[in-house]
């Protein structure tokens, strides 16, 4: 009897984590970059976009609860937008506008970083798990020019499909000023 009751103990320690394949992201915010990647010849502007399920909050500073983060980093805009525009979204290396980063891993030295597009799953009593997005579409329109309904078909690494919506403002964070030390916050 000892040995079945510690054998269960061991499978809810290291259970895998699993993803939500339907998520409804509920808050969202968005970091303009400008034209980050100049010295590499891509004059387009450069958003990264956080999108959060219900059981994520933020408490002084960190993320807590339970949920999905989805952070698609290096989202391409033309050189004049600084609003995430209306348009689908496609995975390109190139930096053209209406494109992303897919997500893929980068080492320094002995860290292994995610970039690009990639999905957390995050629970407060098991360690969090990375999915890298290697592709998909996102649908961005408009309502009233201030709600933005976001639909997305994205596939992660290990070919899961994630199809996840939301609905609702994207404050946007000019990354910019920020490094003059001056928050600013675009609207809509």
């Amino acid at each position: 009897m000892f040995l079945l009751f510690f054998s269960s103990c061991e499978e809810q320690k290291y259970a895998k984590v699993g993803y939500q394949t339907n998520p409804k992201f509920t808050w969202s915010f968005a970091q303009f970059y400008g034209d980050y990647y100049s010295n590499y010849n891509i004059s387009n502007n450069v958003l990264t976009l956080h999108f959060f399920t219900d059981g994520l909050k933020l408490v002084d500073g960190q993320l807590v609860g339970q949920g999905q983060y989805l952070i698609l980093e290096d989202v391409f805009l033309a050189p004049n937008d600084t609003l995430l525009p209306k348009g689908t979204y496609l995975p390109k290396e190139t930096g053209e506008p209406f494109s992303y980063f897919c997500g893929k891993y980068f080492y320094d030295n002995t860290d292994k970083n995610p970039a690009g597009a990639y999905l957390y799953y995050i629970d407060g009593n098991a360690k969090s798990s990375i999915k890298l997005i290697k592709e998909g579409k996102i649908n961005v329109n408009t309502m009233n020019d201030s709600i933005y309904q976001i639909d997305m078909s994205l596939k992660t690494a290990d070919n899961i499909t994630i199809t996840g919506t939301y609905k609702n403002t994207i404050p946007h964070l000019d990354m910019i000023r920020k490094r003059h030390q001056r928050k600013v916050y675009f609207s809509k």
